[in-house]
C-alpha cells in the first residue's frame, strides 16, 4: 500500500473504508455503499491519495 491510501471494499455485508495515513491503518464500516464511497472520496482528496475499490474476495 501507498504511504497514504484509501480503499473501499465489502466485508460481511458492510462497506469498509480502509485509510492509510502516514503508514497508520484505520478502518471504518458503513451499512451503505454510497456513503462509504462518498466518505472515501473526501478522504482521498484530503490525503492527496489514490482511492482504490476492490471486490469482497480481495483481502489483505
Amino acid at each position: 500500500m501507498d504511504v497514504n491510501s484509501v480503499t473501499v471494499f465489502e466485508r460481511e455485508g458492510k462497506w469498509i473504508v480502509a485509510l492509510v495515513e502516514n503508514g497508520e491503518k484505520t478502518e471504518l464500516d458503513f451499512r451503505n455503499e454510497e456513503f462509504a464511497r462518498n466518505y472515501a472520496a473526501g478522504q482521498s482528496k484530503r490525503l492527496s491519495a489514490p482511492s482504490h475499490h476492490r471486490s469482497s474476495d480481495q483481502q489483505d
